[in-house]
């Protein structure tokens, strides 16, 4: 088979494959052109212009923005303008270190404190002293023996 043979060959094959397509574009394109008319829209009506509004106060910028921390675990994002002020409080997931446990004090989670002479960090808000059941608080380190 010569190259001329072969190409003939090959170009009829390709347009028997697009005539189907061809004859859907045809199809697709004498709808388009004998399609129906659409529904009118609805009619418009003659307006008056209504009565201008309040001018809005001014927004915050950088220069009113602040950042504060409490010594703690919160940093608090503030913006002020004028006398309005807004505050987006950051708490920080966080052990901190507060000595050793004492049932007078209130602690939250986070907290860590030792206990007969085992460290203790509170998963949630504690009830109770470390080592209990229930209390709220998880083991950290235990203590060794002598």
């Amino acid at each position: 088979m010569t190259i001329s043979a072969l190409m003939d060959a090959v170009l009829e094959t390709l347009s028997t494959h697009f005539k189907s397509y061809e004859n859907r574009l045809a199809a697709l394109e004498a709808r388009s052109i004998a399609g129906r008319d659409g529904r009118d829209g609805l009619p418009g009506r003659d307006g008056v212009d209504g009565q201008r509004g309040a001018d809005g106060v001014d927004g915050v910028g950088f220069d009113d923005l602040s950042v504060e921390y409490d010594g703690d675990r919160t940093v608090t994002v503030k913006a002020v303008s004028g006398e309005r002020v807004k505050a987006f409080p950051i708490t920080l997931p966080m052990v901190i270190y507060r000595g050793v446990w004492r049932e007078a004090d209130t602690y939250t989670k986070g907290d860590a404190v030792t206990a007969d002479g085992s460290m203790w960090i509170a998963r949630e808000i504690p009830t109770g002293k470390p080592g209990t059941m229930a209390s709220g608080w998880q083991l950290a380190v235990k203590r060794g023996t002598k």
